[in-house]
């Protein structure tokens, strides 16, 4: 995989840009995202660290299906947008306006506040290692 990073970096950095275009310039925030290999520890797909500047989004597309890896960057995406940790509702305000951007599927907004950590839904791959070992899943094709 380490032959093949920077593709899946610029990709990932494509749907960070998907997510910016959600908003207008003047809302925009300055942010980072990458692709990189959580450990299952943490119990993360995604981590978003707010004290850097840029904004820093760390996404596990290992553990994620190719085809949802926009999920996992929007719910990043809204917690680097809002600037907060945790899932107020603000939170749920600027992932419902990245959902309507980006044709993603939310619970509805009247939802308890438990499903917001893992909205938008996406598919888990069965085995999270094998995409970084280059043995699993290929990464989304760039339109």
């Amino acid at each position: 995989m380490g032959q093949h990073i920077e593709t899946v970096n610029a990709q990932v950095a494509d749907l960070g840009r998907a997510c910016q275009a959600c908003f207008h310039p003047w809302q925009q925030r300055s942010i980072a995202l990458f692709a990189v290999p959580l450990s299952h520890r943490l119990g993360l797909d995604g981590v978003c660290n707010l004290q850097t500047h840029p904004v820093t989004i760390l996404v596990d597309v290992g553990r994620v299906m190719p085809a949802d890896w926009l999920a996992l960057v929007a719910h990043e995406y809204a917690h680097a947008h809002l600037g907060v940790p945790g899932h107020p509702r603000e939170f749920v305000e600027v992932l419902a306006h990245l959902a309507r951007g980006l044709n993603l599927r939310l619970p509805p907004l009247s939802a308890p506040p438990a499903c917001w950590p893992a909205a938008p839904a996406y598919a888990r791959t069965p085995d999270p290692h094998a995409f970084w070992q280059g043995r699993a899943h290929s990464p989304p094709r760039s339109h």
